[in-house]
């Protein structure tokens, strides 16, 4: 008996640890938490992420976790999301062998699209707000889907405060006790625990004794004493349901701890040396609250007050600076009837000023042009924003020429790096082909691909091989796949987008409708895709691929044939 339940658990890679309270498996759709503030405050994002035979917000311990850490957290109250992929049934470790053998896949699939889920909604929070900070905690086989996701994440390192877990098969105590997947599943992790070393200090992994899937307590023991255990985890007395309270607090605690440091700035309540895009010559302190603030004389010039607000907080990382924070600012002097901005960019961790973006030049009797705030980024080792400036026979208040610019460091000083006009293109009125969307064509560099549609591409996490890139103020559901070169590879359309292919197929669509429209072009590679190749020599190495949902299309992405993978970068 022990002997198969062992090679049970080997066959799944140790999936059958994940024993949690029983429920219906969650669906592909994703909901979110009670939402937290306007995403221009960027409050912290937390992302619970449930066990095997739970779903969404049904998991009491992360519910718990969530409830305890909205508690604890100051204002603006934190912004929560509770993932809903599809978790596994207990009961199938029931079936017969060849069914087990197909449930393995069905199990790696299942982490797979948490990994890929978390992703997404990384992706889009950052896209929305580019300062977000995370907290993540995860129970179960849900501690075990952050494990993947950190180990694959290219989400800056400095954008996740803390991790919270509870009963991780991956736990490792050493000769205390072991987790399920430790014992069983060793060729197939990489590295020690917690996995990756960058993380050291925000992880907290909590395993009640004798909790038979994360191992404590079980020492040196026979993995089959565990595993028997594991298999006859039933509430109310197997240790791994019975994460209550107590445990709930102290991952909430943890995570309240790393993510309100008192040492962590908070860039809307702070005080500036600002000269009001040079309305004076010497910077003048400005004391900002809630995002708001006045200077008075002296050193303001001939003007009673500015009136100072924050337009945009972005951050990332620079060649030659690490983790930085850009903090654009509005200045209106008083009495007057114009604004000016500024935007100056600081060290993340202590909030020293490194340098000021140089104004930009203008010509003769035009008015200064005009930043547009979700425009600005800081990524692939820039500085990105979009500019309207001034044409002949403007208004005031009404700039028409868009231009794209970014700037790097130089060492002393920030330069600017490149400036180029930009027509902006509504995409969602564009159709995708084989050779991309719109103006947007496969093999255009990113910054090629920000010309032709004179919007911000701004850099993001990904996987080893590609980045899955949305576009500023684009439409919700595309997103733009490019490679390690910076290279567009592929396009890929998800709900809520409307954008269809040249042949009028969308998500929606039906499977017969896609048969019909590629007659005699499509492969069918198993039940839940379709792939069209077109015939051509120009279009060798390019297909559409299609990703069926009960038989209507739920995505697709089209573009180099190697890329089109409709799992996000990062994923496999």
């Amino acid at each position: 008996m022990t002997k198969r339940i062992i090679s049970l658990f080997t066959a799944l890679f140790g999936a059958a640890a994940f024993f949690t309270a029983g429920a219906t498996p969650g669906t592909a759709t994703r909901a979110p938490l009670p939402q937290g503030n306007a995403p221009d405050r960027c409050p912290t994002h937390f992302i619970g992420v449930h066990g095997m035979d739970e779903t969404g917000d049904d998991s009491a311990t992360i519910k718990a976790t969530w409830d305890k850490f909205r508690d604890l957290s100051p204002e603006p109250k934190p912004a929560g999301y509770f993932t809903t992929y599809r978790s596994i049934h207990k009961d199938d470790l029931n079936s017969t062998r060849a069914a087990i053998l197909k449930w393995s896949g069905v199990y790696r699939a299942s982490t797979l699209e948490g990994v890929t889920e978390i992703g997404l909604n990384v992706a889009e929070t950052l896209r929305r707000c580019p300062s977000t900070h995370f907290v993540l905690a995860g129970y179960s086989q849900g501690a075990w889907v952050i494990d993947e996701y950190l180990r694959q994440s290219h989400t800056p390192l400095g954008h996740i405060d803390g991790v919270a877990l509870y009963g991780d098969p991956q736990w490792d105590h050493g000769t205390k006790g072991k987790g399920l997947a430790r014992r069983l599943a060793k060729p197939h992790l990489s590295g020690g625990y917690p996995d990756p070393p960058n993380y050291r200090g925000r992880i907290q992994t909590l395993c009640a004794n004798k909790d038979p899937v994360c191992g404590e307590g079980y020492g040196d023991l026979g993995v089959g004493a565990q595993v028997i255990d594991a298999s006859n985890c039933e509430k109310p007395k197997c240790p791994h349901l019975a994460y209550g309270p107590t445990a709930t607090n102290r991952g909430a605690e943890f995570l309240a701890s790393k993510a309100f440091k008192k040492n962590k700035i908070n860039w809307k309540n702070l005080s500036y040396q600002l000269t009001c895009d040079d309305v004076v010559d010497k910077p003048v302190r400005v004391d900002i609250r809630n995002g708001k603030g006045t200077a008075r004389p002296p050193g303001i010039g001939s003007y009673a007050r500015w009136d100072v607000r924050v337009q945009r907080v972005t951050q990332g990382s620079l060649p030659g600076l690490g983790d930085v924070t850009g903090v654009l600012f509005a200045c209106s002097p008083q009495p007057s009837n114009f604004t000016t901005q500024e935007m100056r960019i600081y060290r993340s961790k202590d909030g020293a000023e490194i340098g000021r973006i140089p104004g930009i030049p203008r010509a003769s009797g035009m008015l200064p042009p005009e930043y547009q705030p979700q425009s600005v980024s800081i990524g692939n080792g820039r500085i990105v924003a979009d500019l309207k400036f001034y044409g002949p026979g403007d208004i005031h208040g009404e700039p028409s020429i868009l231009r794209h610019l970014t700037w790097i460091w130089n060492g002393r000083s920030f330069v600017k790096h490149s400036e180029v006009n930009a027509v902006k293109i509504d995409l969602s009125r564009q159709r995708v082909t084989v050779n991309g969307i719109g103006p947007l064509k496969i093999n255009m560099t990113r910054a090629e691909a920000q010309q032709a549609i004179g919007a911000g591409i701004p850099d993001g996490p990904g996987g080893p091989t590609c980045k899955d890139l949305t576009v500023t103020g684009g439409p919700e559901g595309l997103s733009l796949r490019f490679d390690n070169n910076d290279r567009l590879v592929a396009v890929s359309v998800r709900s809520p987008a409307s954008i269809s292919t040249a042949s009028g197929i969308l998500v929606g669509s039906t499977r017969e409708e896609v048969l019909t429209m590629y007659s005699g072009e499509v492969k069918e590679p198993d039940p839940d895709h379709l792939i069209f190749t077109p015939g051509g020599a120009q279009f060798q190495g390019k297909v559409i691929t299609f990703a069926l949902d009960s038989d209507r299309v739920g995505s697709f992405i089209a573009g180099k044939e190697a890329f089109t993978d409709p799992l996000p970068c990062g994923s496999d």
